[in-house]
C-alpha cells in the first residue's frame, strides 16, 4: 500500500525571476537540487505496509478518512429483512457493469441486503435486482455508504480499502487495475479480507502483485462474502487495523504541523543574508 504516501517538498517558490534574484548567493536551481522533503505523508497503517519498507526522512502518518460532504441529503435504505447489509462498490474509475453483474448474481441467494454503487455515470436501471433487498445508487460519499454495513465487496482502490478498514469492516476484493492488485495483496497478507481475481485479470497484473487467489466466479464471490461475514478472525484483524488508523494524526493536526514547518523554512529561506540562505541549504541537504 506504499502508493498512498505523498511527499511534500520544500524549495524556493517564486512568482517571477526578479523575486528569485534576491537570493543570488545560492541559485534557485542549486537549492532545489539539494532540497529534501519537509514531510512524507503516509495514509497507510502499519499492518498494511509492505514488509521491510523503510520510512523515509520526514515520515508523518496522516489518518485516512472516508470521503464525506458537509450537506449530504442522501437517505440510507430501510430494508425490511433484518439480515446484514453489504456494500458493493467498484469505485468511480474502474466501474465495470460485467463485474458488478457477476457479484450481484453471486449474492442473489445469500441472506444479505445489498447496497451497491455504479459510479456517477452508471445506470442503476440496467440491473435486474430484487428491490426489496438490493438498492443501487450512482455516487454517494463513502462516509454515508459505510454506515450500518457489515462487510464491503470492492475493487481494491486505496480510498475504499482504507475507508472500510477505518470502520473495522472485512473486505472481499476483486482488483481491476492500477494499484489494486498490490493493495489486494496487502489486504490478504494482513488477513483483513479475501481476494478473488476477475476473469479479465491478466497474468502480468497477477504476477507483478504476487497474488495467488481463486477466480471470481459467482459461486466464489458468494463463498467469500459468507466467510467475510462469519469468520471472526477476519473481523478481528480488520478491527486491529481500525485501531491503528484511529491513532494516526488527523488531517487538521497534520496541516497545523506542516504550517509550522513551512513557516520556519520560509523564514530561513526569505532572509536577505546570504549566510542564512547557505545555512538553510546545508540543513536541508
Amino acid at each position: 500500500m506504499s502508493g498512498h504516501e505523498v511527499g511534500v517538498w520544500t524549495g524556493v517558490r517564486t512568482r517571477n525571476r526578479q523575486r528569485a534574484g534576491r537570493h543570488s548567493r545560492v541559485s534557485l536551481r542549486a537549492y532545489r537540487a539539494r532540497a529534501h522533503p519537509v514531510a512524507f505523508l503516509d495514509t497507510c497503517p502499519p499492518l498494511l505496509q509492505v514488509d521491510g519498507w523503510p520510512r523515509p526522512a520526514g515520515h508523518q502518518y496522516l489518518r485516512p478518512e472516508p470521503h464525506s460532504r458537509d450537506a449530504s441529503n442522501w437517505v440510507a435504505p430501510s430494508f425490511s429483512n433484518p439480515c446484514p447489509t453489504v456494500l458493493v462498490t467498484l469505485g468511480t474509475i474502474f466501474h465495470n457493469p460485467v463485474v458488478l453483474s457477476a457479484i450481484l448474481r453471486g449474492l442473489a441467494d445469500l441472506n444479505v441486503n445489498i447496497l451497491a454503487t455504479v459510479g456517477p455515470n452508471g445506470d442503476p436501471t440496467e440491473f435486474d435486482v430484487d428491490p426489496c433487498r438490493v438498492r443501487i445508487e450512482r455516487f454517494v460519499p463513502l462516509f454515508d455508504l459505510l454506515t450500518g454495513v457489515s462487510a464491503v465487496v470492492a475493487h481494491g482502490g486505496g480510498g475504499t480499502v482504507l475507508a472500510a478498514l477505518s470502520r473495522g469492516l472485512p473486505l472481499v476484493l476483486l482488483p481491476q487495475g492500477a494499484d489494486q492488485f498490490l493493495n489486494a495483496r496487502q489486504v490478504a497478507s494482513a488477513h483483513v479480507g479475501i481476494v478473488l481475481l476477475p476473469e479479465q485479470a491478466t497474468p502480468a497484473a497477477i504476477g507483478s502483485a504476487g497474488l495467488n487467489a481463486e477466480r471470481a466466479t459467482p459461486a466464489a464471490i458468494r463463498s467469500a462474502l459468507q466467510r467475510a461475514l462469519t469468520d471472526r478472525s477476519l473481523r478481528a484483524a480488520a478491527q486491529r487495523v481500525a485501531e491503528e488508523i484511529k491513532v494516526m494524526d488527523p488531517p487538521a493536526s497534520v496541516i497545523d504541523k506542516l504550517n509550522r514547518q513551512f513557516a520556519l523554512r520560509k523564514s530561513l529561506v526569505a532572509s536577505p543574508s546570504g549566510r542564512t540562505m547557505a545555512s538553510c541549504g546545508s540543513r536541508c541537504s
